[in-house]
């Protein structure tokens, strides 16, 4: 009988090695992963809030004008200082029936403070609009901590100190620009306002960073998301939209998705040549008028 042939002998020792060595590269991947996600966790409040970094400072010191007045707010996050302005005609002059015209509480961008806004303030008053622009809490010469519910908190003091000063929900608008564009929706969602225009604005901080980083950390570890999205859809007053077709920040795609999410169609101002900072000094003439034009539509006559 022939021999039968010698059997090959199998490797054990190479795959146990390959899956372990497989194994530490996957646990080293994960455990990279997880540091990226944990260490954008703890900084995401710098990276959404820089302009946090003006709190405290002597550049961030605002003094009110003639006429003008810087109150003082409490909120549960902290004191909440806002610099309020009678309306004025386009020439600068207080106007004799200000305190019967619509008042427009105004948001910033997240890299500025009060201090930077001294441009919108001037502006729409002299549209003939009362204007009062707070620092966030954890901004400028507010006290507290910059966060999603610190703007919440900021908004609606400076919405109930309108309301305190007698002017009725029917004559009170809200508007920003950029992340100042996602607090004034927020509050348009939450209080009955007369009307609300949003700049440049994106439709959540997740879905901007996912146009940032290709590897966005989940929903879950955002403490600030800003969603305007499903708030856009709940409003109930007029709406103007602005953006930019040149906006290297936020994407237009952005501005198109919350135009289509308005439960009416909103007034629109598209700036064909606009970046994203140069947004509102741009829009010139065009953005006065659309601004007034919802005034007209949207604010109950006394």
């Amino acid at each position: 009988m022939p021999d039968e042939p010698a059997a090959l002998d199998t490797p054990t020792v190479a795959p146990s090695r390959l899956h372990r060595a497989a194994r530490r590269l996957f646990l080293i991947a994960g455990l990279t992963l997880v540091g990226f996600f944990a260490a954008l966790y703890a900084v995401q409040a710098n990276m959404i809030f820089p302009g946090s970094s003006t709190q405290g400072q002597p550049e961030a010191v605002v003094k009110a004008g003639p006429g003008e007045e810087l109150v003082k707010l409490p909120t549960p996050g902290g004191e909440v200082v806002a610099l309020f302005g009678p309306a004025q005609s386009a020439d600068g002059r207080t106007l004799p029936d200000a305190a019967s015209r619509p008042a427009v509480i105004f948001f910033y961008g997240n890299a500025m403070c009060l201090a930077y806004s001294s441009v919108e303030f001037d502006r729409f008053r002299r549209l003939g609009l009362n204007v009062i622009i707070p620092d966030y809490l954890g901004y400028g010469m507010s006290g507290g901590k910059p966060s999603e519910i610190g703007c919440r908190e900021t908004a609606e003091a400076c919405y109930d100190f309108l309301r305190s000063r007698q002017f009725p929900a029917g004559r009170i608008l809200v508007g920003g620009w950029s992340l100042g564009g996602a607090v004034a929706i927020d509050l348009a969602s939450r209080k009955e306002v007369a009307g609300l225009f949003a700049f440049s604005t994106f439709t959540s901080t997740l879905d901007m960073a996912r146009t940032i980083f290709p590897l966005a950390p989940p929903a879950f570890l955002f403490k600030h998301k800003f969603e305007s999205l499903p708030k856009v859809k709940t409003l109930k007053c007029p709406i103007l939209l602005g953006h930019g077709r040149r906006d290297r920040i936020v994407p237009f795609a952005m501005f198109e998705r919350l135009v289509a999410a308005c439960p009416e169609p909103p007034a629109v101002l598209i700036l064909d040549r606009a970046d994203h900072n140069d947004y509102l000094d741009a829009g010139g003439a065009k953005l006065d008028r659309a601004i007034l034009d919802l005034v007209q539509k949207a604010v109950v006559k006394p």
